[in-house]
């Protein structure tokens, strides 16, 4: 069906090439769509989901696209008159809409559409495999260890079915399959050794000291005590806690014994949860905003192509479109130097998931539309000052009226640019807020990462333990 659209599409253009039908009216814009829906069709047959998702996903940039390809069309004498040129923008941009979409499908498989994240993904599945391993073949099958099993297994059978997905495009698959993995993890601490369990109960300790998570300090205090729980000289040796005089032997029974490592290794097993409920949290907070941000700039996109699709149809002077198209341009090139200027190096600790290039691409087009906005401000200022007047003395209408013309003439409003320019760096102040907030949510992330926590002095961490 898809090759009959676009061969029906095709003979109709050739035949308008030869002169022998003229394709104008509903036969073009037939004609257009026959060979746009054919083609969609045969793409969607050889990639279907991973296709369908791509589209989705490059939806925020197509009202850039058809911007770039209307003022092109307009002012390039592509076009005789500005439905006309309306018209070919549109089919420009579902070119490349479906061109985009066909070559970046893989973003929307766990794989390709954050790297660093699949990576770290596959090396936690593969360590996490390897320890259920070990543990498997000297503990008997229990509900917490097929508790880790089944939470392993479900994250693994996901990245290695590397399927299209919503999901993986948003990035909050990712902390979906991290939430998983980090069940499996919590669950083995019922099921491994005794060292084990305390030398990870160790690390958490570090991730706690210092963190910005909610109640670090009870954390802290109750995994000092199961460890201490489950091995006192340990807890002696590298968490500086002292002992209740030499240890004495007890006449408890096994199960008594056995009653008090369940418990230390369920109070271990919470707090491990709460570190990596924070984690989590945070991390879906980045991908949140981002996402947020992605879709505030699709909808100031539409809106910003939308006047200018009006202007072009009505009529606008081609001479006024130029304008300001340079004027927009001027705009967006002030705010995106002033937001290079203020960006800060981050990390390699921490991923954004793309949240920096969001914010990147969204500081132009808020600035140019910023740009335009404060011309159109400073030129009505005046208009608006005579009609309040007029109305107050005489209780009439002014006469005078914004001529948008005058406005976009250069010799006649030469401060245009300037304006501009000016007024394209307003919304550095929004985006630098946004940055500031970013940056905070990654200063918590980073703040329960063991890597990133600054040199302390032993000696004042070992009375900090004992108080």
């Amino acid at each position: 069906m898809g090759a009959g659209l676009i061969a029906g599409g095709g003979v109709l253009w050739w035949y308008s090439a030869q002169g022998a039908l003229a394709v104008t009216g509903m036969a073009l814009v037939a004609a257009t769509a026959a060979e746009l829906i054919g083609a969609f069709l045969l793409i969607f047959l050889v990639l279907r989901a991973a296709f369908i998702v791509s589209m989705s996903w490059l939806l925020p940039m197509l009202p850039a696209v058809a911007a770039l390809a209307t003022v092109a069309a307009y002012l390039g004498g592509l076009a005789r008159s500005g439905p006309d040129a309306v018209f070919v923008a549109l089919v420009a941009t579902a070119i490349v809409w479906l061109l985009l979409a066909a070559g970046t499908t893989d973003r929307t498989r766990p794989s390709g559409a954050q790297v660093r994240a699949f990576s770290e993904l596959r090396v936690q599945t593969d360590q996490l495999s390897g320890r259920l391993g070990v543990i498997a073949q000297s503990v008997a099958t229990t509900p917490d260890l097929e508790e880790a099993r089944t939470s392993l297994w479900r994250a693994k059978d996901v990245l290695d079915e590397d399927r299209p997905s919503g999901q993986w495009a948003a990035a909050i698959g990712y902390v979906n399959t991290w939430r998983t993995l980090h069940r499996c993890e919590e669950a083995m601490i019922y099921v491994e050794a005794a060292e084990r369990v305390v030398s990870t109960a160790l690390v958490d300790d570090l991730r706690l000291d210092g963190s910005a998570i909610p109640g670090r300090d009870r954390l802290q205090r109750f995994l000092q005590a199961a460890v201490h729980d489950i091995d006192a000289e340990a807890a002696e040796r590298y968490l500086g806690m002292k002992r209740d005089g030499e240890r004495k032997p007890t006449n408890t029974s096994d199960n008594a014994n056995q009653l008090a490592d369940s418990q230390a290794r369920s109070m271990l097993r919470e707090v491990r949860r709460a570190i990596n409920d924070f984690r989590d949290a945070r991390t879906e907070d980045i991908i949140k905003t981002r996402n947020v941000l992605r879709r505030t700039f699709a909808f100031t996109a539409v809106v910003a192509y939308t006047l200018l699709a009006v202007a072009v149809l009505v009529g606008a002077p081609a001479s006024a479109v130029a304008t300001v198209t340079g004027l927009f341009l001027i705009a967006a090139l002030v705010g995106l130097f002033s937001r290079l200027n203020n960006t800060k190096v981050g990390t390699s600790t921490v991923d954004d998931f793309g949240l920096e290039d969001a914010q990147l691409l969204a500081g132009p087009l808020v600035s140019g539309i910023a740009g335009i906005g404060g011309v159109v401000l400073i030129a009505a200022a005046p208009v608006a000052a005579a009609a309040l007047s007029a109305t107050s003395t005489t209780g009439g209408v002014a006469a005078s009226s914004l001529d948008f013309t005058a406005v976009f003439d250069l010799s006649k409003n030469p401060l245009s640019v300037v304006f501009a320019a000016v007024f394209g760096l307003t919304p550095t102040l929004f985006l630098s807020r946004l940055q500031d907030e970013t940056e905070q949510l990654k200063k918590e992330l980073r703040s329960s990462y063991v890597a990133d926590k600054a040199a302390q002095d032993p000696a004042a961490r070992t009375d900090r333990s004992r108080e």
